[in-house]
Formats: C-alpha cells, structure tokens, sequence
C-alpha cells in the first residue's frame, strides 16, 4: 500500500499518546541485524581513527562507492560520490596543513533500528606551523551490509580556512 497522509490518521491521538508512551525498553530494537551496527561496535570501527589507522577504515568499512558530503563552504567542503574522490580531495588538502591528525571519538549516537549512527570526534594534531588543530567533527553515517554507504560529515569551516 503506498504512503499517504491519511495512513498516518488510522488512530486516535489518545491510541497515538498511549503508544508514546508505553514502556516497551528500546533494547529490543537495538539487535545485531539492524542495519547500522551497534554502539560499541561502532566504537571499535571509529577506533581506528583514534589509533591513527584511518587506511583500515576507509580500505574495510567504507564503499567503494559511498557518497560523502563534506558540509559547509570551507576549502574541505564538496560533495564526493565514490571513496577514492573523498580521499584523493579532502584527506590531501588537509594532510598539507596537519602533522598526522587522530580524532578521538567523545560520543556515538545511534537509533535503534535506523541504518544511520553519527559519531561525534575532536581532532587531535598540529598544522604544520605548529599551531594546534582541535577541529570538532559530527559524522552522519549510513550503513549498509556492515559497511558505510554515505555520510554527511559537518566539521568547523574557518579551521581549515584559516590554516
């Protein structure tokens, strides 16, 4: 049956508010079948990036053909439809300002049983003048078969811009 307006009005607002309402616990929609992986499993993923082994994330949990936006109107910013357009673009204009970069993961968000989870990560480097890089990254990743198919990563444009 397709999607209508009017296939939301099935119910009455007191059987929608009883539904908010009831004490199902959300750990049954938390299951290992879901499309995005779990929190701690998505933590040991994201971890790479905190050991700096960001080549095992890209090369084992990334599509070759992710679509990746880099959101905002810095010069990292642009939108990238397979990984090797991501790395060969903004990972090479960054790796000219930044001493190796790791970014430490300060918090996973993940819904249930959406196929997206968004890790939170604050840069751990210094550009190249010496001066520190603390840029705040928020990664909105899509999963799919246990490995990312999009993402649409927001960082703090000026960092970059001003480097």
């Amino acid at each position: 049956m397709p999607h209508s307006e009017t296939a939301c009005l099935k119910i009455s607002p007191k059987q929608y508010q009883q539904q908010r309402i009831s004490p199902t616990p959300f750990v049954n929609f938390i299951t290992a079948d879901t499309p995005a992986p779990t929190q701690a499993r998505t933590r040991d993923i994201f971890q790479r990036l905190q050991d700096g082994d960001a080549k095992t994330l890209y090369d084992s949990y990334v599509t070759d053909d992710v679509h990746w936006t880099v959101m905002g109107t810095h010069a990292l910013s642009g939108v990238y439809e397979t990984k090797q357009a991501f790395l060969s673009q903004p990972t090479l204009r960054i790796s000219v300002m930044i001493v190796p970069i790791k970014l430490n993961i300060t918090k996973i968000i993940r819904g249930g049983a959406e196929d997206w989870a968004v890790v939170k990560m604050v840069a751990d480097a210094r550009l190249k003048n010496g001066k520190p890089y603390n840029n705040v990254y928020s990664w909105s990743t899509r999963w799919k078969d246990g490995k990312i198919v999009e993402v649409h990563a927001y960082s703090d444009g000026l960092i970059p811009n001003s480097a």
